[in-house]
């Protein structure tokens, strides 16, 4: 017996025990492998699925605001993760905050979504917004216009019309067959905008007689039109077809015939009026 209490065949005996622990120790490690780690991979179809509102390209008239039409974002199982999407706006290679429609160009934007549950599964989809011009000018005015023989001298043909177009560009013409006699003129309006867009529209004028003429108390009364402040009228009428005219005032009378009633300025016909009984 040693110092500790222990016999020697005990001290064997403790040797053994351990020595027979050590070796289960080393059979169980070798013949159990360790766990291995495990690593899933996912396949395109795990992803989410966003699905564009409209179309892949769209387009935005200049000067006007861009609508966007967004997305749809879903998960495989069904999961509604729109609220997850984020959107990037690209001019060509620079990031922007919005489109700018003043002028002609090409946007793109990504529509980006991260599965909420997974952060590694993550889709993108594009949408191309081509800004372009293909808006027409508009031109309004009052549909018809009645003026006089002598209005119609110096009418203006654009008062109370309006032209207005997207491009804030547009140039503007009309032809002008206006005359002091009296009927019925179609005036044409043309606009045209920096893009090339057309529109054209007619415009009916009617012009009515600016001489008077009436019977009173078996006469004829002639009533001219009076000269505008820079002008000065001759008024005349005939008595014979034409043939031959006699100068008179602006208000005349004469016997009841057949009769032409005419204006000049400065001897150049302006306009005039047949009556016959």
């Amino acid at each position: 017996m040693n110092q500790n209490g222990f016999t020697l065949p005990q001290v064997v005996a403790l040797v053994f025990i351990i020595l027979v622990a050590i070796v289960v120790i080393l059979i169980v490690k070798n013949f159990i492998p360790e766990e291995e780690a495990v690593y899933v991979e996912y396949e395109e179809t795990d992803k989410p699925e966003i699905t564009l509102n409209g179309s892949y390209t769209e387009y935005v008239q200049m000067n006007e605001e861009y609508e966007e039409k967004g997305v749809v974002a879903t998960t495989q199982n069904g999961k509604n993760v729109s609220n997850y999407v984020v959107k990037t706006i690209y001019e060509g290679n620079h990031v922007v905050t919005s489109l700018d429609t003043s002028k002609f160009n090409t946007y793109k934007i990504n529509y980006t979504v991260t599965d909420p549950d997974n952060k590694s599964l993550t889709t993108t989809v594009s949408r191309v917004v081509i800004v372009t011009d293909s808006t027409s000018p508009k031109i309004s005015f009052p549909e018809t216009k009645t003026i006089t023989g002598a209005e119609a001298l110096s009418y203006d043909l654009e008062e109370g019309v309006i032209v207005t177009d997207n491009s804030g560009e547009v140039t503007f013409t009309y032809d002008n067959t206006l005359m002091p006699v009296s009927g019925d003129y179609v005036i044409t309006y043309k606009a045209t905008d920096s893009s090339g867009n057309k529109t054209t529209r007619k415009r009916l004028i009617k012009v009515t007689d600016s001489i008077e003429i009436k019977e009173e108390n078996n006469k004829l009364v002639i009533d001219y039109p009076s000269s505008p402040n820079d002008k000065t009228y001759t008024y005349k009428y005939s008595l014979d077809n034409g043939y031959t005219w006699m100068e008179t005032d602006k208000y005349t009378k004469i016997d009841l015939t057949d009769v032409i009633a005419a204006v000049y300025e400065n001897d150049n016909y302006i306009m005039s009026l047949s009556y016959k009984q």
